[in-house]
């Protein structure tokens, strides 16, 4: 998707992008909840909980990815992707929702160390009054895939009571579109000119909200709903294309 969405995000700010991947998957999202039997599940209890997802798990992940991606271009979102599983197992961990193992350490550990490699931070302005764009980009996707390493954990939570994933995330769903509407809209930061935006750029548009947002997320949510321990993302993220 990282690849893909760059060409994009040259006439498409990154939070209009958001706002119409999640718009173009909801429907579909809303039908595999209709079709486990999920839509009335949920009530005012579940309101705190689904609100939550919807903020980490859909409106700032699926923003921030698209911000890192145009101050510091496809290579860096992607490196810093597969740190996901490692942020939700250790926050697991912490929870004690499942217990660290020599195995999940030397993972962990392996995953940090080879990101860091590839990264070379040594070679990054960090602490200077104007960071470099690979600098601003690696802590836009921190907060990213920090935020999306909690959704996974409270998706995990969530799922224990609730057996309905495509419920779960399509209701999250429609609260995180919300949110971005509304910060948008109030912001000024989804206006751009729809006259300028070529075909391939609506193509990239249509392939993060139906095979990203849509097929690829939900099938990740589906997956989350088997975990033995949340440290089995690692298989589910790594798979999943944005």
């Amino acid at each position: 998707m990282h690849v893909v969405a760059k060409p994009a995000l040259q006439f498409i700010p990154p939070m209009s992008l958001a706002m119409m991947r999640v718009s173009l998957a909801l429907p579909f999202l809303f039908f595999l909840a209709w079709s486990e039997g999920s839509l009335g599940k949920f009530d005012r209890r579940d309101a705190r909980s689904l609100l939550l997802l919807g903020l980490i798990g859909v409106a700032m992940p699926q923003t921030l990815v698209f911000v890192a991606n145009k101050i510091a271009g496809p290579n860096i979102v992607a490196i810093m992707s597969p740190t996901v599983p490692v942020y939700a197992a250790i926050l697991a961990s912490a929870l004690k929702l499942e217990r660290v193992t020599p195995f999940k350490i030397g993972g962990i550990l392996l995953a940090v160390s080879g990101a860091l490699v590839v990264l070379r931070p040594d070679k990054m302005d960090l602490t200077a009054g104007h960071p470099s764009e690979t600098a601003h980009g690696v802590l836009v996707m921190l907060l990213q895939t920090l935020c999306y390493a909690g959704y996974l954990v409270a998706l995990k939570i969530k799922l224990q009571t609730h057996a309905y994933p495509f419920g779960i995330y399509a209701y999250a769903s429609l609260i995180g579109l919300s949110l971005i509407v509304v910060v948008g809209l109030s912001t000024g930061l989804v206006q751009f000119d729809f006259t300028r935006v070529p075909r391939n750029a609506w193509c990239a548009v249509l392939y993060c909200g139906l095979v990203i947002s849509f097929w690829a997320h939900a099938c990740q949510t589906w997956y989350v709903m088997g975990w033995k321990g949340v440290g089995e993302g690692i298989i589910a993220e790594d798979y999943t294309p944005g």
